[in-house]
């Protein structure tokens, strides 16, 4: 597992806002490519039916096929999801996560048949909720894609489902359904790869910056510039906190339950 970026020229990094009020920040020094390779696989990687698309329609679009955004979100994305994902499942659950999404149907499906009632809500939030901890969000993507990380024994899981995801009836994504599976160790050592390289480069910017690169009508606060690039990190090793315990007997008792009824 690799996470694959690459942070675009400083020339091409546009500031935010409208003029005369505009702006950059971290976040947004951070814009670039990205992808997650697991080998035969990447995903957040657009297919080349959709990159012909894209330049028959938008003549002189970008050519690379990793998804064009600020690295930065992908950072925080992955963090988020990260203590969840190294809790590993019970046995029991396992199964669910064959088919996610067919699993969240069949909750919603559950859920709409109920009273409105905060038992019938306190089951569903059980049944649904350590799925949507285990999922990488990427709503900011148009499509976006579907991607879990969840951990089991000593492995963990890295799953995606984007047989639905298509730009104008295209499939988006090469990745469009299955399963990898790395040892726990690997998965780590590869997202702190990710985040040395990132803050290292980073830190290039911040230089930059602070030697005097700006964009033209654009301001940057210095001060705040360099708290980020020094505080972030921690935001990184705090991430491998383990959430507060969950209940799995509650949850597998909804999920039967769910399961029992449909």
């Amino acid at each position: 597992m690799r996470i694959d970026f690459a942070l675009k020229p400083l020339e091409e990094v546009m500031p935010w806002g409208t003029p005369p009020d505009q702006v950059l920040h971290w976040y947004g020094l951070t814009y670039g490519y990205y992808r997650i390779d697991l080998g035969n696989v990447k995903l957040f990687d657009y297919t080349p039916e959709v990159m012909t698309h894209w330049a028959v329609a938008y003549p002189g679009a970008d050519s690379d096929s990793r998804v064009d955004y600020q690295v930065a979100r992908l950072w925080e994305d992955v963090i988020e999801a990260l203590a969840p994902a190294l809790r590993p499942l019970p046995d029991r659950l396992v199964a669910i996560m064959a088919d996610p999404n067919g699993w969240q149907e069949q909750c919603m499906g559950w859920w709409g048949a109920q009273p409105d009632t905060e038992e019938a809500w306190d089951v569903f939030d059980l049944a649904t909720a350590w799925v949507g901890q285990r999922y990488l969000d990427s709503g900011y993507l148009n499509p976006d894609s579907d991607v879990w990380m969840w951990s089991h024994d000593e492995s963990v899981f890295i799953q995606w489902d984007n047989r639905d995801k298509l730009v104008e009836g295209i499939p988006a994504w090469t990745a469009q359904h299955g399963r990898c599976e790395i040892t726990v160790s690997d998965f780590i050592e590869a997202l702190a790869v990710f985040n040395a390289e990132l803050f290292r480069q980073m830190q290039v910017r911040v230089d930059a910056v602070e030697a005097g690169w700006c964009p033209p009508g654009a301001t940057i606060d210095v001060p705040h510039l360099k708290r980020e690039q020094r505080e972030r990190p921690w935001l990184f090793a705090q991430a491998f906190r383990l959430p507060p315990v969950i209940d799995w007997l509650a949850t597998e008792a909804a999920c039967e339950r769910i399961q029992r009824e449909t």
